[in-house]
């Protein structure tokens, strides 16, 4: 989850930022009376303006700031964003307390279970409004626009004519709205409490869309098949408006419970907020060298204990960094190449060449459903496979509001319990830490 960006703005000292050595600073003045207006630069992804009265405004991505202006392809953490914070207040010469925020942006990206374009194809509301499809700036999106803000959802591969696979999601607020996020300046984006709290935003933002998964249609009748179509159709939702709308909207999301065309949304769902449970871990709430562990599977019964986790090569058996899952530890080299858990592709693969393991999975994350077809069995199991290990990260989390300021930083004891094991998979993706002999 990042910071994407927004508009930052002050009412004075912009004669500081008039004296910045880096920007080229152009003047825009009135051409009958040579008055000026204001002054104008462009640097690194963001756009300045400075007016003769001494307010400025600053708008454009943080995230492009970072990658000096090319791109906001790349993931870009809450630590990254640290980083350019401060370079931003001296490239700038701007005071963080006295430089207010009108607009921000912030987004996901994620890696997606089915191709991105058949994923954006799954969109259909938010809310009671439907997704416009947008073309600007030489990218296709969807996007919902309210008074005070917006949701968008575009192939962000596509964006940068990247091979593979990567949905990007973004919410965006502005005016009171941002009073809810507790933005108020620019200093208020350092504080990983506010961080935390846009992630649960973006989490209930994409909670709130309507995303619905290509029916089967032979197994509906002719009423059922046009029904379904219709709410897939944005131009027919266009049309709705007022109570017929919302009876209509109730009724369509019974339609896909009963049917399940909605696991194309739990999926993404869940892969949205491990992405943003895992950027959480590097906030001050989750320092990623502080990892909880518990004694017992039993949180009724256990306590919390804090191990001091030094995140380099010494605490990796040499090795063991492979392509497997991180649920199963199974290979899953047979599948995409940023894949982190076994996929339907992976699970057809083991059923086919290693029953054996197939059949040990199933009986873990099962079970299969003989009177859905296999696809729709394979996509279960799957979903199953990658909830373990968010529903192990929240139990952690949990845990450690619970007894925050009630632990021992540095106790002398093992690593105990799958909560421990999947706390450090998050924090280093497919390695496996030096004190798992003593689970």
């Amino acid at each position: 989850m990042s910071w994407d960006g927004g508009t930052i703005y002050g009412h004075q000292e912009g004669d500081k930022i008039l004296k910045s050595p880096v920007l080229d600073l152009s003047v825009i003045s009135n051409d009958a009376t040579g008055e000026v207006n204001r002054y104008f630069a462009k640097y690194q992804g963001l756009t300045v303006n400075v007016y003769p009265s001494g307010a400025w405004r600053v708008k454009g991505s943080f995230h492009k700031y970072f990658n000096r202006g090319e791109h906001n392809y790349n993931n870009f953490s809450y630590l990254e964003f640290l980083e350019i914070y401060n370079d931003l207040i001296k490239t700038l010469r701007i005071n963080p307390k006295q430089a207010y925020i009108s607009r921000i942006e912030v987004g996901v990206n994620i890696i997606p279970h089915i191709p991105t374009r058949d994923l954006l194809t799954a969109f259909t509301l938010h809310k009671s409004r439907p997704f416009n499809s947008v073309h600007a700036k030489g990218i296709d999106f969807l996007e919902v626009i309210y008074n005070e803000y917006g949701e968008k959802a575009y192939d962000k591969a596509k964006q940068y004519r990247q091979p593979g696979q990567k949905f990007r999601f973004e919410h965006y607020a502005t005016k009171s709205r941002l009073r809810e996020t507790g933005i108020r300046k620019f200093e208020d984006l350092k504080d990983p409490d506010i961080y935390n709290g846009m992630g649960e935003i973006l989490i209930r933002e994409i909670n709130n869309c309507l995303i619905i998964d290509s029916p089967d249609y032979s197994k509906l009748t002719t009423r059922q098949a046009l029904y379904i179509k219709d709410w897939m159709n944005p131009n027919y939702l266009g049309r709705l408006s007022g109570e017929y709308i919302r009876k209509g909207i109730k009724r369509v999301r019974e339609f896909v419970d009963t049917y399940d065309l909605n696991s194309i949304h739990e999926i993404t769902t869940e892969l949205i907020s491990e992405q943003i449970l895992k950027d959480q871990a590097y906030t001050s709430f989750h320092h990623p060298f502080l990892t909880m562990v518990s004694k017992s599977v039993n949180p009724k019964d256990t306590y919390p204990v804090f191990n001091h986790l030094d995140n380099c090569s010494k605490n990796v058996i040499p090795g063991t960094i492979i392509k497997q899952c991180s649920v199963t530890g199974l290979d899953i080299s047979m599948q995409e190449p940023n894949s982190e858990y076994l996929t339907p592709i992976g699970l057809r693969f083991y059923k086919e060449n290693n029953p054996d393991k197939y059949m040990e999975v199933l009986s873990e994350y099962g079970p299969y459903d003989p009177s859905l077809d296999e696809d729709t069995n394979f996509n279960r199991i799957a979903h199953r496979i990658r909830n373990y290990v968010s529903d192990q990260w929240r139990s952690m989390r949990n845990l450690e509001r619970r007894y925050l300021g009630n632990y021992s930083l540095f106790e002398n004891e093992g690593l105990y319990g799958n909560r421990a094991i999947h706390a450090l998979l998050l924090c280093n993706k497919n390695t496996i830490p030096c004190h798992s002999n003593q689970v």
